[in-house]
């Protein structure tokens, strides 16, 4: 539901809404679903917020420390800055910046996200490199001009999912995680 809803939005931003309207309404969609949809207002709040609270993958802190010790290291996120924040205070995890689709209405892949990190950073496409373990990410990323890395995440959508972790000389990096990663930046 989250690719339909975010690709019938695209890039107009008179049909934008904030992620988490969009976790909402697939939320009360998947509540009525399965029958329950007699759970109340506050309690949808808490569950759609629940999300946030996850705690990061093993390697994330330690493979951004290490990098952001050579580098300048920014999260670039479809979820709304504040839920951005609230994930990386929990999960311990450090950023130079955070910038979101939010800040310029219109969700990734769409050029304009990859491009607003960029003008922030003041950094031309080519100076930058998108990391991430979403292959359409990385692939819009790269025809926008931005170097790539793929991180292979195997339990990315639970362990009855087969998501696609092929390496591929596509990317400039393939990494298996943000220790590898770190390790084959020189960090």
């Amino acid at each position: 539901m989250y690719f339909d809803i975010t690709s019938d939005i695209g890039g107009t931003e008179d049909k934008w809404i904030p992620v988490d309207s969009v976790y909402r309404r697939s939320l009360d969609v998947l509540l009525e679903e399965d029958g329950l949809d007699g759970i109340d207002p506050d309690e949808r709040a808490e569950l759609n917020a629940a999300w946030q609270l996850l705690d990061p993958w093993p390697d994330a802190a330690t493979g951004l420390s290490r990098l952001h010790g050579r580098f300048v290291v920014a999260a670039l996120s479809n979820a709304d800055v504040c839920a951005v924040i609230n994930m990386s205070r929990h999960g311990q995890l450090h950023w130079d910046a955070i910038f979101s689709a939010e800040m310029v209405k219109a969700f990734k892949p769409d050029p304009r996200t990859y491009a607003m990190a960029c003008r922030y950073l003041g950094c031309d496409p080519g100076e930058v490199m998108m990391v991430a373990s979403h292959k359409y990410d990385i692939r819009a990323a790269g025809a926008f001009g931005m170097q790539t890395a793929f991180v292979a995440r195997p339990d990315e959508f639970g362990a009855d999912a087969s998501p696609d972790i092929e390496y591929s000389d596509e990317f400039d990096i393939n990494a298996s995680d943000f220790l590898d990663l770190a390790t084959q930046l020189g960090c």
